[in-house]
């Protein structure tokens, strides 16, 4: 029984061949890979199949689409098809990895350190391949709490594609933390399973994550309800990540005033409809707000997203008679 598992939960074809290459390339094959279409519309098997000889891949077609309507639903059911495998790591359909990280993931396990969560740092790559930017590395350990206050802080990149979890103490905590559009979700999920024993970032690999424009945290020209929902989803991490806080004792990294913008510099990066004018009403009223500042955000938010719909119908409906 092979102790690591790679799962692509798969639907683009544009990049797959160059994922499962790139895994292919691996100095150290000691892994299980798993494919779980979510019944896409494109030929999969057709790719992952020029692979059988090359790596002990495990192909599964889906039925039904379920990433369109509950993203995390299609998650679970590709970590559903593992068969044992102490470790897992959660990749993309378009990503890639650098040709040592699996050796290096085994020389840490060989050396007898047990984590939770173990971690590569990343570069960013374009829909070429090409190296759009070199982002910091980790602290060689770093806890739930120092992790969310370096990634809000800009000080490191994160995504999931380049995190190994142990597959039982997943389950244990819960799994994926699911949110609307599986958005924050992959933070949620890191901090969720690290809490215990923080991160451990393996030295010298880099998975190469790929800005292409079409996965969810970098598609261009989103439709307003997708940027509504992004913002729901964005505030409801944030209580999540409140709640979390306050079950483990713990005290939020950044005081409340900074807490305060940088929920709403999310809010306005995702949803430009919003600006700091329209908003300022709210820090006005969260200077009022000891604790969990968002919920009033809910409310307001509603009522610029039907304002902004509305005025979106009337502009189509005055170019139609035009």
């Amino acid at each position: 029984m092979k102790r690591l598992a790679i799962i692509i939960p798969a639907y683009k074809e544009n990049f797959l061949f160059e994922t499962l290459q790139s895994l292919a390339n691996q100095t150290n094959k000691d892994f299980n890979v798993y494919v779980g279409d979510d019944c896409s519309p494109y030929d999969l098997q057709s790719i992952v199949s020029r692979f059988e000889d090359r790596l002990d891949i495990h192909y599964v077609r889906f039925s039904e689409n379920l990433g369109r309507a509950n993203l995390i639903a299609h998650w679970n059911r590709c970590v559903e098809l593992l068969q044992g495998e102490e470790y897992f790591c959660f990749f993309s359909d378009d990503d890639l990895m650098e040709s040592h990280c699996i050796e290096k993931f085994y020389e840490i396990l060989n050396s007898d350190v047990r984590e939770d969560v173990y971690h590569f740092d990343i570069n960013i790559i374009d829909e070429n391949s090409k190296l759009i930017r070199t982002c910091p590395s980790f602290p060689e350990r770093i806890s739930s709490i120092a992790f969310f206050k370096l990634l809000y802080s800009c000080q490191i990149d994160a995504r999931m594609p380049e995190f190994i979890f142990n597959t039982k103490h997943f389950y244990e905590c819960g799994g994926f933390v699911e949110f609307d559009l599986a958005f924050r979700s992959d933070n949620a999920t890191v901090m969720s399973c690290a809490q215990v024993k923080g991160i451990y970032t393996i030295p010298s690999a880099r998975v190469l994550w790929r800005d292409s424009g079409q996965n969810i945290s970098s598609v261009k020209d989103e439709k307003l309800d997708i940027k509504y929902r992004k913002v729901k989803a964005t505030l409801t991490f944030h209580n999540w990540f409140d709640i979390f806080l306050k079950r483990n004792h713990l005290d939020f990294p950044f005081s409340l005033s900074r807490r305060r913008k940088l929920i709403l510099g999310e809010i306005i990066t995702l949803y430009p409809e919003y600006s700091f004018k329209k908003l300022s009403i709210i820090l006005l009223s969260f200077k009022k707000l000891k604790q969990n500042p968002f919920l009033l955000l809910y409310y307001w938010i509603d009522l610029v997203f039907l304002i902004c719909k509305r005025r979106s119908r009337n502009n189509e409906a005055v170019s139609n008679k035009l």
